[in-house]
């Protein structure tokens, strides 16, 4: 892949960890295999997650989070959830954040 189309997919990915924020904060509970690996990611690096929001508490911060799980193996869509679990179970003071980052999505995709 060539420098110039770096930029357009790195915005692809986030716009799909976006996605997976949204849909976790608005869709009903359900358990598949997906949850299994949400849960799995999020027992072990929920707590990185966590102190870096404490350290990057910004969209741009949650940006950074997503690309680096999706680097990881996950996907856009597992990745919001992982963001979202954490902040829900581990660090709930960073839930208007991601809840925010969530709905900013939530409005562009309308």
């Amino acid at each position: 892949m060539n420098r110039a189309d770096r930029g357009p997919v790195a915005m692809l990915m986030a716009c799909s960890a976006l996605l997976g924020a949204a849909v976790y904060f608005s869709a009903p509970a359900r358990a598949d295999d997906n949850d299994s690996v949400v849960y799995a990611y999020t027992a072990t690096f929920g707590g990185i997650v966590c102190s870096t929001l404490d350290e990057y508490p910004s969209f741009a911060g949650i940006m950074g989070i997503g690309q680096a799980m999706i680097e990881d193996g996950l996907t856009g869509y597992q990745a919001g959830q992982v963001i979202a679990t954490s902040a829900i179970e581990i660090c709930p003071r960073h839930i208007a954040l991601v809840r925010s980052f969530a709905d900013s999505y939530e409005q562009a995709t309308v």
